[in-house]
């Protein structure tokens, strides 16, 4: 597990992680983000084809999304799209 080391901006293949060390090319990994602020979430990630209401709120406000690594360099994983 690793945390986050700067946010992602939308259309971002590359993600600046705490530390690189267990994660290599072809590993899968989870992605585990935050839906709090009203749903858009998952509103943004189905391109508006989902409405952010509460019949499709986690209850949990999370989203989890599973992805390939691509490659690592240093404090950065590139993860397919």
């Amino acid at each position: 597990m690793t945390m986050r080391h700067r946010n992602a901006a939308r259309g971002d293949t590359r993600l600046y992680v705490s530390r690189t060390d267990k994660l290599v090319a072809g590993s899968w990994v989870r992605l585990s983000m935050d839906n709090k602020v009203s749903n858009s979430l998952i509103m943004d990630l189905n391109s508006g084809l989902i409405p952010a209401d509460a019949a499709t709120a986690n209850k949990n406000n999370l989203v989890q999304l599973n992805t390939r690594v691509v490659a690592v360099s240093g404090t950065a994983a590139c993860l397919l799209t």
